[in-house]
């Protein structure tokens, strides 16, 4: 199966995830999505980023205000 809408590198997909969720922070509602799923998404990238930092010699940065720390998001 074909994915070329799926960049290859991680910081790539997340240049992609990011650029989704500023759409959705401001197209979300008509397209029935809430708000809160679009914060918890915002976590989710804000947690891989720090993953991706931190996994390339990088710093951790704590969470954005508003934003939900990763271990209180239920799956």
């Amino acid at each position: 199966m074909s994915s070329d809408w799926l960049p290859s590198r991680r910081t790539e997909q997340l240049a992609m995830a990011k650029s989704w969720a500023a759409v959705l922070a401001v197209k979300g509602t008509q397209w029935g999505i809430l708000a809160p799923e679009v914060t918890i998404l915002n976590g989710f990238i804000n947690s891989s980023q720090e993953a991706l930092n931190l996994g390339s010699g990088g710093k951790p940065h704590p969470p954005h205000i508003g934003e939900p720390h990763p271990s209180r998001l239920r799956v």
